[in-house]
């Protein structure tokens, strides 16, 4: 067990709103040809357009497999996730792919079907022979209008537009207004003055009441929380970028001061769109502002972004049905407490894991250390286990047999923590001086951090910047740096370059502001002084949530990804986690938890933090906010260092040893406890690790010297009578081989099975031989 206070106690010591970037768009030509309806009257606003027909070609079909992110935010605010749902930039509301113009008619339109059969306004038209009026209003306790618009949406974007175009009119239900119609077309032909006008003359959602029926006529319907002078800014945003792009640097110069200068109050993005006029030529620009051009999807994207301040009643948001059962589905993974799968559950049938299919059974043993074992933690593919004790050493397990594959015996001092590189081909480890230690360790500097090469087992580098010990370590995303934290106020959270060669060629030293105005989760703990004493730290890319549509992985371009902003969560001594922006190093917030803190885990979308606190409790706290989520009760803890994590496949429940040698398990979303095991022999079980790459397996560590592993009671069951065959014929054909080190089965025949020259993992591995390597969870 690793105690926080094992060493002599040592006094402890905005990021900027991030604006719509000028490089999300892309213009288009000003000659593009403009789709208009001469059925349609031209009003002083601007010319009102129809609605233009979606393709009956099918568009593809949703993946089912949710993304490896975990996490369920039921809203997705932000605006790269659009980035792909625009295939051309006739885009529309509902499928761009599947939204076009059809010989020259389009849904809604009196040319698209008899005249007098339905207005474009979404409300009833009195020329439907009765037939919508003669339905009751509601279906199934559920506006009717809404429930049709959406279905009329919902088919078009799966590719049946005539089926959509025969609901409208069945109906007489339209998908949305005239007006809205022409602000779309508006923004997708560059037609920015009536597009302007248009919002300019826009009223807000509580004019909706007033109007009654008749608020078709009056313009555009704002949403609750739009702001006609960001809709504006955003507008004179992309036409400054067309401008440039066609180098008319003029015109560009004249948008930029009387345009976008009066509408922005950030001068550093003022800055940054006044730069690009220095662009020395239009691939430049693109390159630059990070931007596709005029012909690409810049006038759809900025769309997509407008119509999130259209009110719904005259334009539904984009892919409301699919968005809907979304949440269905979210909904039905967070009601199941031994979920374990990222498939999508079914929509024929209410979803409920089986507890048999959740690891809770333990398999085996490994035994190769001769001290308490602090750290555990699989690689990112999940092959590969590496476990770090108090006996100076770490073992790297292969997870296929758990035979060893290196044993790292480069530290005096004791190991507790490790950290595997993104890309597995390298492992940080940590160590410290344990008291009352060898006058030989006490001599060397041992509270060091090493680098491994995880293939060939030899130490890359030494770091010995630290004068106390080293308790974490954390990687960047990309691999190229990485941070050692550690209880040493002058070094506490220090940044490098994994091509550094000396300890004189740190990054960065990450502390407390100096100065005293900066902004806190609470204002009380603002401080002057540098003191920080980091006991655990953590490191997450910003991004989607992983079951939001714009979450799949072939949506998630390079440059997005490598954009998103990088988040460095660290819990120190005095009681208070702290939040990095770790691109522009700045300090972003606090957050004062009253207690004792001994590890914090980002999830992997890097929405929430899950801390230990020596009260006994494990909380989820939002990482922006900085405000309390869930509280999980019932952990044993005081006085030494548990480390927890978050389990299942798409995190949906938390685990934490304790020092009652038991390990819980809580569902994330309800806070409640669904199991509580029976962890090691006597003493804290210190760590758990999830392995995510096969969700139906964990590992635990503790007091005992011994690493468990556990899998669901389907697959111990078939390799313990795997293991009982196998241990009967090696005891009659090897009756003098001596036992595998590093393992030992847990099951009734595992002195026998030991007794041969086969360990659990080879015979599981013989076991599966001509159906290949066994991996256990893995969805295929």
């Amino acid at each position: 067990m690793l105690g926080p206070e094992q060493h002599p106690q040592q006094d402890s010591p905005s990021i900027p709103s991030q604006s719509r970037s000028s490089g999300n768009r892309a213009p288009s030509q000003q000659d593009s040809t403009v789709i208009r309806d001469p059925a349609i009257p031209v009003p002083l606003v601007g010319r009102l357009l129809s609605r233009r027909r979606r393709r009956s070609t099918s568009s593809q079909e949703e993946e089912e497999e949710i993304p490896f992110l975990p996490g369920y935010p039921e809203t997705h605010d932000s605006k790269r996730r659009r980035n792909n749902d625009y295939d051309m930039l006739g885009a529309s509301n509902g499928s761009a792919r599947d939204r076009s113009v059809v010989d020259g008619k389009m849904p809604g339109s009196p040319s698209s079907r008899k005249a007098g059969k339905m207005t474009s306004n979404g409300t009833t038209s009195p020329d439907t022979s009765g037939r919508a009026r003669s339905r009751q209003p509601t279906f199934y306790g559920h506006d009717r209008e809404q429930v049709t618009r959406i279905l009329i949406q919902g088919l078009s974007d799966m590719g049946y537009g005539n089926a959509a175009e025969a609901l409208s009119r069945e109906s007489g239900f339209d998908l949305e207004t005239p007006f809205a119609s022409a602000f779309r077309l508006a923004i997708l032909n560059g037609d920015w003055m009536e597009a302007e006008t248009l919002i300019q003359c826009a009223r807000d959602g509580n004019s909706q009441e007033q109007d009654g029926g008749d608020q078709a006529r009056k313009g555009l319907l704002l949403a609750d929380e739009a702001s006609i002078r960001d809709m504006l800014f955003s507008v004179s945003e992309q036409k400054y970028l067309e401008l440039l792009e066609a180098r008319d640097l003029g015109a560009a110069l004249s948008v930029l001061r009387e345009e976008l200068q009066p509408l922005q109050q950030d001068e550093r993005q003022l800055h940054a769109l006044s730069s690009l006029i220095m662009c020395q030529s239009s691939e430049d620009l693109r390159l630059q502002a990070s931007w596709d051009g005029a012909k690409g999807q810049s006038r759809a994207l900025l769309f997509a972004e407008l119509s999130r301040s259209i009110h719904p009643s005259m334009m539904i948001p984009e892919h409301r049905m699919a968005e809907l059962l979304t949440q269905v589905k979210e909904a039905s993974i967070r009601n199941c407490p031994y979920h374990n799968t990222r498939r999508w559950p079914s929509l024929y049938t209410d979803h409920v894991c089986d507890r048999d299919d959740f690891p809770l059974d333990t398999v085996c043993e490994l035994d190769r250390h001769t001290d308490e074992v602090w750290f555990i933690a699989f690689s990112n593919d999940g092959t590969r286990l590496a476990t770090a004790s108090k006996d100076s050493i770490v073992v790297i397990y292969e997870t296929q047999s758990f035979q060893i594959l290196h044993i790292l015996s480069g530290h005096k001092g004791a190991v507790g923590y490790l950290a595997w590189s993104p890309d597995d081909t390298k492992l940080i480890t940590c160590s410290q001086i344990t008291y009352p230690a060898p006058a030989e360790a006490r001599l060397s500097k041992e509270h060091c951090a090493q680098i491994w090469d995880t293939e060939t087992g030899t130490c890359l580098r030494t770091i010995n910047k630290h004068n106390e010990p080293v308790t974490t370590a954390a990687w960047s995303p990309d691999g190229q740096t990485f941070v050692t934290g550690s209880l040493d106020r002058k070094h506490p959270l220090v940044m490098w370059s994994v091509n550094a060669t000396s300890d004189d060629n740190h990054l960065h030293i990450f502390g407390l502001p100096a100065n005293p105005s900066t902004t806190t989760n609470n204002p009380s703990t603002t401080s002057t002084t540098q003191v920080f004493r980091v006991q655990d730290c953590s490191i997450a890319t910003l991004g989607p949530s992983s079951t939001s549509l714009a979450a799949a992985p072939d949506q998630q371009s390079t440059t997005d990804l490598a954009n998103r902003p990088i988040r460095l969560a660290a819990v120190c001594a005095r009681k208070t986690i702290h939040i990095f922006d770790y691109r522009t190093r700045q300090k972003l917030n606090q957050i004062q938890v009253g207690y004792e803190l001994t590890s914090v885990n980002y999830s992997k979308d890097g929405l929430e933090l899950l801390v230990n606190l020596s009260n006994g409790e494990l909380w989820t706290v939002d990482g922006e906010q900085g405000t309390v989520n869930m509280k999980f009760h019932g952990l044993g803890q005081d006085q030494f260092v548990i480390r927890s994590t978050w389990g299942g496949a798409t995190e949906g429940v938390v685990v934490s040893g304790g020092e009652d040698a038991k390990i819980n398990i809580w569902h994330r979303y309800t806070g409640r406890l669904i199991e509580r095991l029976d962890g090691h022999r006597g003493g804290c079980v210190n760590a758990v690790a999830w392995n995510y790459a096969q969700p139906a397996m964990f590992a635990s560590a503790g007091d005992d010297h011994k690493v468990r592993i556990w899998l669901p009671h389907i697959h111990s069951s078939r390799l313990r009578a795997i293991q009982e065959n196998h241990g009967k014929l090696a005891k009659d054909n090897f009756p003098n081989a001596r036992p595998s080190a590093g393992m030992t089965a847990m099951t009734s025949a595992s002195q026998s099975m030991n007794a041969s020259s086969s360990s659990l993992g080879m015979v599981v591995e013989d076991d599966y031989q001509g159906r290949g390597t066994p991996v256990w969870g893995r969805d295929v």
